[in-house]
């Protein structure tokens, strides 16, 4: 064989072995990237204040809905899901329950549910409001026809950016006018809260102005609606 054929073949066996090595590599890496629904069901306990009776309690909840969820693979049951997360939570496992409303989210994915749950997480638990109202906006995109749902979860941005996020307020005021103007405009409670908000932000004149359209669609608590404009403009 001559001395170019031998080169060739060399460099030929090279590279099979390097695409199989890709390969081998690739597989092991989704492998190991996948999550497994049973490995995100540990029972982790971090709050050694609990009480035993009340750990006893949260652990028969917990193998409940873990075998529920385990006998039942056919289904995705999101509320099962729900109750592992909550109970995370409640044992100081924030990271397991940020886990598994992140999972619930990739699988049930236009239920706004996990998203305002895990916005609570972010925000009272593990003080990262950025990603508490990231996740607020996400249940909002989610709540479809239900305005009243909608509703809180803006009362909930309303305070965030009023008191933790007032560097991106003005993100936040777009947003909220925008949504005024589309479905909004003929709720005293919308207009209310947006009263309320900028009232805490230091625009006196904004606050009144959103009272004042309030007061213009006839509520039945108008009284207390003057009342307050009075106490602004002291």
């Amino acid at each position: 064989m001559s001395k170019s054929k031998i080169i060739s073949l060399i460099i030929f066996v090279l590279i099979i072995i390097g695409i199989g090595s890709y390969f081998i590599f690739f597989n092991q890496s989704q492998d190991q990237n996948e999550i497994k629904e049973e490995d995100l069901l540990n029972f982790n306990n971090k709050d050694e204040s609990l009480p035993k009776a009340t750990l006893e309690k949260y652990f028969q909840e917990f193998t409940w809905a873990k075998n529920h969820i385990l006998n039942n693979t056919a289904t995705f049951n999101t509320s099962d899901w729900l109750t592992i997360a909550r109970l995370k939570k409640y044992l100081k496992d924030y990271g397991g329950a940020e886990q598994i409303y992140l999972f619930i989210i990739s699988r049930d994915k236009n239920n706004y549910t996990p998203e305002v749950n895990l916005a609570d997480l972010y925000g009272n638990y593990l003080n990262n409001w950025q990603a508490s109202a990231e996740h607020y906006w996400a249940a909002i995109t989610k709540t479809g026809n239900n305005k009243d749902a909608a509703l809180l979860f803006y009362r909930n941005l309303a305070d965030i950016y009023a008191t933790k996020l007032s560097a991106e307020k003005r993100e936040f005021e777009t947003k909220i006018e925008a949504a005024i103007t589309k479905d909004y405009s003929q709720s005293v409670d919308f207009l209310t809260m947006m009263a309320k908000y900028y009232k805490d932000t230091g625009n006196k004149e904004k606050a009144i102005e959103y009272l004042q359209k309030a007061l213009g669609l006839n509520p039945p608590n108008a009284d207390l609606i003057r009342l307050e404009i009075e106490e602004i403009k002291k």
